[in-house]
């Protein structure tokens, strides 16, 4: 198996078309309407919560009703996904604060955005990805949500359950799609 450079791994805009399709592969069977059906249960859990939420996010007398709905929505998105991926919420929405993750994809997929537009500029490029490498916490960031990913991943892996969730599917499995390891 493969990795992505330390700068673009985790960040799904900044995918060749190669990678992209190999990854979309390896998805495929999660995201059909017999598994879709299969994981409702778990999505819909996340939905009951959701509602609850955002109901005592409206009684709270200092919001005044006001509720940042698309806060509330990703928070929801992410609990799901880290559900489905790693039969481990990410705990977004009982604690209403970001994830380590929700924080990094959000910050990559803009960082993405500027290493697609530098791409089409090599002298942009190569300047954008050496300051990027040059930036230690950068490094430190995606090796720590690596290896987050990684123990995530093992534990799941450990469960040895019939679980209707993502890593249920796959050829390779999209554990490695997960780790950046779909080679």
């Amino acid at each position: 198996h493969s990795r992505a450079p330390p700068t673009t791994d985790l960040c799904p805009t900044a995918l060749d078309n190669p990678t992209h399709k190999k990854h979309r592969r390896v998805m495929t069977y999660a995201f059909s309407p017999a598994a879709v059906r299969e994981q409702e249960d778990i999505v819909h859990s996340y939905c009951t919560l959701l509602i609850s939420r955002l109901k005592e996010q409206i009684a709270d007398p200092q919001i005044k009703g006001k509720v940042d709905l698309v806060r509330w929505l990703n928070f929801a998105t992410f609990d799901i996904i880290g559900d489905l991926a790693f039969a481990e919420s990410f705990h977004c929405l009982e604690t209403g604060k970001n994830s380590l993750w929700m924080t990094t994809i959000f910050q990559n997929l803009k960082t993405g955005a500027f290493i697609r537009i530098a791409a089409a500029y090599p002298l942009a490029n190569f300047l954008l990805q050496t300051a990027i490498r040059l930036m230690p916490s950068v490094a430190r960031l995606t090796r720590k949500l690596r290896k987050d990913s990684e123990d995530k991943m093992a534990r799941r892996l450990a469960l040895k359950t019939d679980r209707n969730d993502f890593t249920r599917y796959g050829s390779p499995p999209l554990s490695c799609v997960i780790l950046g390891t779909v080679g």
